[in-house]
Order: C-alpha cells, then sequence, then structure tokens
C-alpha cells in the first residue's frame, strides 16, 4: 500500500474517530438528562423517594470517570482529546444539574398533587350540614347534594403575609335563633352536631372577609385542600369561624370548591405529561446546540 493510500485511510479514521466524539458528546449528556429528570418527576419520585436521589446521586459518578479520562489524556500530552474530556465532564455536570432541578420542580407543581388525588377516594351525594367530616377524611374528591353552595355571608379570612379565605359549604340557608356572644345572630347547630366542610382559597377575598371569588357560582363538587403549608392557617380560620358564630368544627375539611374536579385533577397529568416530553426533546436540541458551538470554537482555534 502506498504512502497516498495510508494518508487518506488515516484521514478517514480520524473524521470517524471526530463523529463518533461529536455524536457520543450529544446523545450521552442528554441520556443521562433524560434518566435523572424521569427519576425525579413522577412515580418513582412519589413513591420511592429514597431511590430516586440515591439515582441522582449515582449520576454523578459518569462525571468522576470524565474526570479521571481528561486529566489522563493532559498528563498523556493530548490536547484534543483531553478538551474533548473537559467539555464532556461540563456536559454531563450540566445535565444532572438540569434534570434534577427541571425534574423536581416539575413534580412539585403537577405529579405530587396528580398522584396524591389518585391515591385518595372519591365521594358522592354529601350533605355538608348532615355528614360528618370525620366520616370522610381519606377523601380526596368531594360531590355534594343538590343545592349545595358556599355560605358567602359568612366568610372567614386570616391573614399571615397571604389572605386565607374560609366559608361553610351549605344547602339551605341556616337559620338564626338567639342572640350570639357578640350582640349578632347566631346559628342553629347543624344536625351533624358540627360544622365541618369549608370552601377555602387564598388571596381571594379581603381581610374582613368580604368580596369573595374563590369559587364559581354553579359549583357543586371540590378537590380537598392539600398543601400542607397552607393547611394550619385554614385550621386556625376555622377556630376563628366556630368562635365567631358558635357552631363546633370537630373535623374541618377543606375544600377547592370547583365544576369539576376530575377535569382538574385529569389536566394535571395532562399538562404534566406535555411538560415532561417538551423538555426532553429541548434538551436534546440545546445539547445539539452546545456541541457545535463547541466544534465551531475547536475549528476555529486550529
Amino acid at each position: 500500500m502506498d504512502e497516498k493510500s495510508l494518508l487518506r485511510g488515516s484521514g478517514r479514521m480520524r473524521r470517524c474517530r471526530w463523529f463518533l466524539k461529536v455524536i457520543f458528546n450529544i446523545l450521552a449528556p442528554w441520556l443521562l438528562f433524560w434518566a435523572v429528570y424521569s427519576a425525579t418527576v413522577g412515580w418513582l419520585h412519589h413513591y420511592w423517594p429514597n431511590l430516586t436521589w440515591t439515582i441522582v446521586v449515582c449520576a454523578w459518578i459518569f462525571v468522576v470517570v470524565t474526570v479521571i479520562v481528561y486529566r489522563a489524556s493532559a498528563r498523556r500530552g493530548r490536547v484534543y482529546d483531553a478538551i474533548w474530556g473537559l467539555f464532556l465532564t461540563l456536559s454531563l455536570a450540566l445535565s444532572i444539574i438540569a434534570g434534577t432541578m427541571i425534574g423536581n420542580k416539575e413534580y412539585e407543581t403537577y405529579w405530587h398533587r396528580f398522584y396524591d388525588f389518585q391515591a385518595l377516594e372519591s365521594y358522592v351525594n354529601i350533605n355538608p350540614v348532615v355528614d360528618s367530616g370525620k366520616a370522610f377524611m381519606d377523601g380526596g374528591q368531594y360531590y355534594f347534594k343538590e343545592g349545595t353552595h358556599v355560605d358567602t355571608t359568612r366568610v372567614v379570612a386570616f391573614k399571615n403575609f397571604d389572605i386565607y379565605c374560609i366559608a361553610p359549604l351549605i344547602r339551605e340557608e341556616l337559620e338564626d335563633a338567639g342572640k350570639a356572644k357578640d350582640g349578632k345572630d347566631p346559628l342553629n347547630l347543624p344536625e351533624s352536631g358540627a360544622l365541618d366542610w369549608f370552601a377555602v382559597g387564598m388571596n381571594c377575598c379581603k381581610p374582613d372577609g368580604e368580596d369573595w371569588t374563590c369559587a364559581p357560582g354553579n359549583a357543586r363538587s371540590g378537590l380537598r385542600s392539600l398543601d400542607e403549608d397552607h393547611r394550619p392557617f385554614y385550621t386556625m380560620a376555622s377556630t376563628m369561624w366556630s368562635i365567631k358564630y358558635d357552631i363546633p368544627s370537630k373535623n374541618p375539611i377543606f375544600v377547592e370548591f370547583m365544576v369539576d374536579p376530575l377535569g382538574k385533577i385529569g389536566g394535571l397529568g395532562v399538562v404534566g405529561g406535555l411538560f415532561y416530553w417538551n423538555n426532553v426533546y429541548y434538551f436534546l436540541a440545546f445539547d445539539i446546540f452546545v456541541v457545535l458551538l463547541f466544534v465551531i470554537f475547536l475549528e476555529t482555534q486550529k
């Protein structure tokens, strides 16, 4: 084989190696992002959080390996390979950070609530004046009897930076009987012996309880408020309500009153799924763009 043939073969080999480097530096960070993102975004995070974070920690092993490889290349004087190795190391680290942050954010926004409601029961034909909240503590979706509505004349608000608004759910107007301690007309005790059902919302009424806008007027169902950060403030507001109207609330249940709870839950899954696949493909496009910029930079330095 003559010298020209050897040179042509060597050139083809270099081009092939260069092409494989480019493909590998596109696919490796993207696949690592996808793995970390999938672990932190959905059911694995919800049901096995320890396994999720174990996967995230183990993903950094790939970064450690690439650090060792590119430092070894640098010590041997293989500058070109060392530069590619450093680029891959930074790309993998960015993929893990991005996958963790984006996945965790999307989980908290969509999938956490979605899986919580999937695990809870649905109840129908609830009479808020007769039925005690104690019998429905494992519920997530509540569908009330016809005529159930929010008593917007008796709204109580608790302010702690945000305004936490609550109002009782009733079927008929509660009758006045005698005089309350503050001189106002009190309310009759409901048949259940307590009033446990409250519609709630944040920053949808004034601090004095006026101008309630927390629920549509045609709503007759609701989703349980599961936010642990908000629950203590709603509980304090329900205590204020009980004292003000002299009616006990033994097992208060706070619901976001709405027309279609099932559609709301399904919407969380649909929107969350759309964001999931969009982020997977967007990161691939971002990865391709960054690698091409890096290749252009290397070529201009020759």
